[in-house]
């Protein structure tokens, strides 16, 4: 097979002839001088020939792309530099440096796709050398501002009368945007291990209208002081954002500072970190055995929803735990969580009057921090500032850019679980987040409700069971947006009248054209206005009056007759003329003891009832903590095809057609045929033993006897 190999256009030469370096001018497109060009007659011989031109020149041939022509046994071959191109282990080896690729992952990839001898150190050195070719020549605190300065990134710093740095406070601009549009509730928290320097790290959060949460700014701090979180608040405040609410753990600086800075702004305690400190005083003096009971009572204080039902569970839990035991417990959470200035941002009776939004704890704070740990490497961080920042700023980047793209995948997509009829004006404009939450305290109002205390709706800026009247702008999708939802146009009901006289054109007929209609002639009486059928016929109401009048004189007759066969007989002339109202009036029927609207009742009395002898016990856990079993929601969806279509009153008269039964009904009407079915079975099971001997076929017929003997008698009392 002949290859012929076209480099440049050269003179042909043969392979004894040697081969001669390319002329310059020959090849103006390369650094390299390329072989002259030359017939061969096999591929190996000219792979050899080329090889050993390329090698007198310092560079070898690889085979790049090979082509088999159409038509013939001719092969198209294109030699390529072996310096074309790179492996992809060396293409972005300072993207590897950023990315925090381990060194030992990095050699076990390389180690893979060629034998290069490659040391752990060799890694280490070229990093560093990057770093070094990073800061151009500047030191890592001057690399660091000019970096800033460069991006236009906001920070402010403060030095030394050496010229120390001190205090640094950066935030990146897109977080400045974000807060300035959530700055209803900003969390604080310090973070620690971040550098070389072990400089604390104070971090301000955000969350969304959306629960989403994001950073706002970092401040590295020399101490805990009150004056370095002054320091880091006032930076903070310069940014535009005035916070309406703000968490912090606990300390007491950080607080001082907070009301310092922001006067006008509430600051809450952490309820994690404070139960967090009660646990760490308290569980050993308390003992293991006694301590759920102690930690129930202690959250059940700070949980009172006003100041009266705190006042009395915290002299009840004086009381409880008044013993030389746990005497100095008391006068721990006295004098360090409850006391006057202290209580007021602790207790739910008081914080409730703030708008929070439910965010009272800083669980969002410490997922921040682990987060931006996983960039700067875990514990093992020992950067300097300004490798700490590239880290930091990386995973801001990261973070604002997924938040960016959720809220405008939540807001392209419609939830399909939120009632459109009932919150279409809110649709566009209030996240799905907060009609959510609206959905779920919604639940309540199927329930009986207690007096309204307003906590709902000034902790969290929401419509509550009582009155739904606004949304909180925290919870909109756009707060600068003056555009209202467009609604649906009310229902205009039928246009036509039913069954209306139509020409052969469609045209409703109008009153003249109209014919008037005919009244009906019944076939029994011959009379005009109703029919055969109606009740309106004479013949029928006596015919009707007659049997209903024999029936009463046979039942008064033979009242103790148990074989008495009553059957509508021939009327005779003085019964036929009673009246009417000789009846006896009708018995007004009952509920059904076995309706869902009686058995809710019931079940709410006896779980009132047991959780009052219960306090630690919340609602939630009624049915666990009874160990009764709790339908999985599958389940509860389709119990709803079983059971009435109708909702009630007690007294039998239809609300509305179409019941929206709850899931505590539900599960009441599950428990109730669950008991039906078991007692059914303990009686069969009783009349199986004592009927043990007698016929199969008699004991059927006596059941089903029975049966239909306590159907009637159901029939004749309730309404089923």
């Amino acid at each position: 097979m002949d290859v012929q190999l076209s480099l440049s256009p050269l003179p042909l030469h043969s392979p004894e002839q040697p081969l001669e370096p390319a002329s310059a001018d020959a090849t103006p497109h390369t650094s390299m001088p390329l072989p002259p060009e030359a017939i061969y007659s096999s591929k190996e011989e000219l792979y050899t020939s080329i090889q050993a031109w390329a090698a007198h020149h310092c560079y070898a041939f690889r085979i790049g792309r090979s082509t088999k022509i159409h038509g013939g046994p001719r092969t198209k071959i294109t030699y390529n530099c072996d310096r074309y191109g790179l492996p992809p282990s060396e293409k972005h080896p300072q993207q590897h440096l950023q990315a925090r690729i381990k060194p030992s992952q990095a050699i076990t990839y390389l180690r893979q796709i060629t034998t290069t001898p490659l040391q752990p150190y060799d890694i280490y050195n070229l990093n560093a050398s990057f770093k070094r070719e990073q800061r151009h020549g500047l030191s890592p605190n001057d690399a660091l501002i000019q970096h800033l300065t460069d991006n236009k990134i906001h920070f402010k710093i403060n030095v030394t009368s050496e010229n120390r740095t001190q205090h640094l406070f950066i935030a990146y601009p897109q977080s400045i945007q974000l807060a300035q549009t959530n700055q209803d509730v900003v969390l604080v928290d310090n973070t620690y291990k971040t550098n070389k320097f072990q400089m604390p790290l104070l971090h301000m959060i955000g969350v969304t209208s959306s629960g989403l949460t994001f950073s706002i700014g970092f401040c590295f701090l020399p101490g805990e002081t009150q004056e370095d979180f002054i320091w880091g608040f006032q930076c903070f405040q310069e940014l535009g954002i005035n916070p309406g609410a703000i968490v912090i753990d606990g300390d007491q600086a950080q607080k001082n500072a907070s009301e310092e800075v922001f006067p006008h702004a509430p600051t809450l305690l952490c309820i994690w970190h404070v139960n967090q400190c009660v646990l760490a005083k308290c569980k050993n003096v308390v003992g293991e055995e006694d301590w759920k009971a102690f930690e129930a009572a202690w959250r059940i204080v700070i949980q009172a929803q006003t100041i009266e039902q705190f006042d009395k569970r915290w002299l009840e839990f004086q009381t409880q735990y008044s013993n030389p035991k746990t005497q100095q417990c008391v006068a721990y959470l006295q004098n360090e969580w409850l006391k006057p200035g202290q209580k007021e941002r602790l207790v739910e009776a008081w914080t409730n009057q703030y708008l929070h939004f439910g965010i009272r704890v800083t669980s969002r704070a410490e997922g921040a921090h682990a987060y931006i740990k996983r960039y700067l490497g875990g514990k093992k961080t020992k950067g300097d500032l300004y490798s700490s920042w590239l880290l930091i700023e990386a995973a801001v980047i990261n973070q604002i850019t997924a938040v960016s793209t959720r809220i405008s995948m939540l807001q392209d997509r419609a939830p399909l679980d939120i009632d459109k009829k009932l919150y279409q004006g809110c649709f566009g404009v209030v996240t799905w987040y907060a009609l959510r939450l609206v959905q779920r305290h919604q639940e309540t109002v199927s329930r009986p409700l207690l007096p309204c205390t307003g906590a709902f709706t000034r902790a969290m800026g929401l419509p509550c069971a009582h009155i739904c009247e606004d949304f909180h702008e925290h919870w909109y999708w756009d707060r600068k947006s003056t555009i209202q939802p467009l609604l649906n146009p009310l229902w205009a009901g039928r246009q036509r009248i039913a069954n209306a006289e139509v020409a052969h054109t469609g045209r409703i007929l109008s009153k003249g054209e109209k014919k008037a209609k005919q009244l009906p002639k019944c076939s029994a009486c011959h009379r005009q206005g109703h029919t055969m059928s109606s009740c309106s016929c004479p013949l029928k109401l006596q015919a009707s009056i007659a049997a209903q009048s024999q029936i009463l004189l046979e039942l008064d007759t033979v009242p103790t007759s148990p074989t008495l066969s009553i059957s509508p007989t021939a009327p005779s002339a003085p019964l036929a003329s009673a009246p009417l109202a000789s009846l006896a009036p009708t018995v007004p029927k009952q509920l059904s003891p076995d309706r869902p609207e009686v058995l809710i009742l019931a079940y709410l009395a006896e779980k009132t009832a047991w959780l009052a002898q219960h306090p630690t016990i919340r609602p939630a856990e009624y049915r666990k903590a009874r160990k009764w079993k709790t339908p999985r929601p599958k389940i509860l969806k389709e119990q709803v095809f079983y059971m009435p279509r109708e909702r009630r009153d007690l007294t039998g008269t239809i609300i509305t057609n179409k019941a929206d039964w709850t899931n505590e009904e539900i599960i009441a009407w599950l428990d109730n045929e669950e008991k039906k079915e078991q007692d059914e079975y303990n009686m069969l099971e009783s009349e199986f033993i004592r009927n043990r001997n007698r016929n199969t076929e008699n004991r059927s017929r006596d059941i089903w006897a029975r049966l239909e003997e306590e159907y009637a008698r159901d029939s004749e009392r309730y309404i089923l």
